[in-house]
């Protein structure tokens, strides 16, 4: 089976079955509403339709590379800068984590700690609406400024996928 289509799957079965449970309408197949579970609240986002994005503080375009929750001089770790557990790509698309943890240049005035950011390119290779959210940096990103993005993902593997690695558009949402 296409893992690209079982972590799909997945996180839809686990929409129909909130919605069921909460008697809600299911969205449609353009749109999708991400479901957080937070201990005992229940968030659900706006909706929205993958890989567009309409209303957004400002553009940019950058290129984007993985990385993974590692003790490494490379990887940094298993924490963002302020101590906080990194959250990856494949834990979001689980359903197991709020926003995907990136890390950029902490010099940029234009991304403050915790702004959220959304990345067409990897909304549509998922067909689902991400929050990304700056919280992380490295030396590779000072003066880097917004061309250079490091997406979180759970493996070494994970982070050579194509949705990874290549020039991006991200809108800045704060």
């Amino acid at each position: 089976m296409n893992l690209h289509f079982t972590r799909g799957l997945i996180p839809s079965l686990k929409l129909f079955f909130l919605s069921a449970l909460l008697n809600l309408a299911l969205p449609s197949e353009r749109s999708f509403s991400n479901e957080v579970l937070a201990s005992a609240e229940i968030r659900i986002s706006k909706r929205c339709v993958p890989g567009e994005v309409k209303q957004f503080k400002s553009k940019h375009r950058s290129f984007r590379t993985g990385y993974y929750p590692h003790d490494s001089e490379m990887e940094g770790g298993f924490v963002d800068r302020r101590g906080q557990q990194l959250r990856t790509l494949q834990d979001y698309l689980d359903g197991e984590a709020e926003y995907v943890s990136v890390a950029m240049d902490h010099l940029d005035l234009r991304f403050p700690y915790g702004t959220r950011l959304r990345i067409p390119e990897i909304e549509s290779e998922f067909n689902r609406c991400i929050e990304f959210r700056v919280v992380d940096t490295g030396g590779r990103f000072k003066g880097k400024g917004t061309q250079k993005i490091d997406i979180c993902n759970r493996t070494l593997e994970d982070t050579l996928e194509p949705y990874s690695n290549g020039w991006t558009t991200i809108f800045a949402l704060d």
